[in-house]
């Protein structure tokens, strides 16, 4: 006997949903669920399983993608990022340079561009950069509000 037999079709449906969300690790927090699950939730993990799920195979283009599907799907609504907010994500700024292009690294589509060969070394996202302790963030604001000193942009 499954957990769901004998149980409506909305209840099907909802167990569903609620197993899809628990599988990307998005549960509500000090819920105390994360230690109930079977299955790692780290940021490695998830890319693999997006990956192995992906019918192209390709999965995520870089950690940032995740960090940002992460925080758009968080379970509080006041944790989710504004559309603007979330367009200034790290997933959006430039891999390459470091902050040294003049500018504030934002690339149109968050990927790297040029034409250089594929070696695959070209990143895609750049966190924001404190500069006291060399800590990388999401958002600028983030950094900031953790930052004593101004952030690398």
């Amino acid at each position: 006997m499954t957990a769901t037999e004998g149980a409506s079709d909305e209840t099907r449906a909802f167990a569903i949903r609620i197993r899809a969300l628990l599988e990307l690790c998005v549960f509500p927090p000090r819920s105390g669920v994360g230690p109930l699950l079977s299955w790692d939730c780290s940021e490695d993990a998830l890319m693999a399983q997006l990956m192995a799920r992906d019918p192209l195979g390709l999965g995520l283009p870089s950690v940032w993608a995740l960090r940002l599907i992460r925080r758009l799907l968080s379970w509080d609504p006041s944790d989710r990022p504004t559309a603007e907010e979330a367009l200034g994500h790290a997933f959006f700024r430039d891999g390459e340079g470091g902050g040294n292009d003049g500018g504030d690294g934002a690339a149109a589509n968050g990927v790297d561009d040029d034409d250089d060969d594929d070696d695959g070394s070209d990143v895609v996202g750049r966190g924001y950069l404190c500069q006291s302790d060399a800590r990388e963030f999401e958002f600028v604001r983030e950094c900031t509000m953790h930052c004593a000193s101004v952030c690398k942009m």
